[in-house]
């Protein structure tokens, strides 16, 4: 998988497997611009109540429908919702542009490449947007849900949630998240 990595000042540092120096210098552009974006927009405080507000107002239009079509559990719902918000902070729209790009990139050179796709970031190895991506996520974490059942809400969601992300910050954001919406 490709990532993008960078020092203090934004600039990309070279990565295990070499680019083509086109890619390179959009992932070192992208790279600077989303970690200027984090600084300015941190998620926390009272501005940060505000952004997932308005970020969940957005992904409730466009992707109720879908997510309740595949769920009636409420923990379920609240859960995706979260992890969208943080998927879309953390990996804005322009950066996952770059990862189809690279996804189609890598088919047009035979390659059999498994990337994480869509606004909910999951792994596959088809070209997937949107509405598949936040079915897949729905269907994944039904199955974390029913794996993790006998455990109570708040200790469910920090599991569920490293599952889905194993970082440690992911899992902060997402709980974050979850208590905003769900207040």
């Amino acid at each position: 998988m490709w990532s993008v990595k960078a020092d203090a000042q934004g600039v990309a540092i070279a990565g295990q497997k070499s680019r083509p120096p086109l890619l390179r210098s959009v992932y070192a552009m992208a790279g600077r611009y989303a970690i200027w974006l984090k600084e300015i927009h941190p998620l926390h405080g009272e501005c940060a109540v505000t952004y997932i507000e308005k970020k969940y107002r957005r992904f409730l239009k466009k992707y109720k429908k879908t997510i309740n079509a595949h769920t009636d559990d409420r923990f379920v719902r609240r859960l995706t919702m979260s992890i969208l918000i943080a998927e879309d902070h953390q990996k804005p729209w322009y950066l996952r542009m770059g990862e189809y790009a690279a996804f189609l990139a890598l088919k047009c050179l035979r390659k059999k490449p498994s990337m994480t796709l869509g606004v909910a970031q999951v792994r596959m190895n088809r070209m997937i947007f949107g509405k598949q991506s936040v079915t897949a996520a729905v269907r994944i974490l039904q199955q974390y849900r029913m794996t993790y059942r006998d455990l109570p809400e708040d200790e469910a969601l920090a599991v569920i949630a490293r599952k889905y992300n194993h970082c440690d910050d992911y899992v902060n954001k997402v709980v974050q998240i979850y208590r905003v919406i769900a207040a």
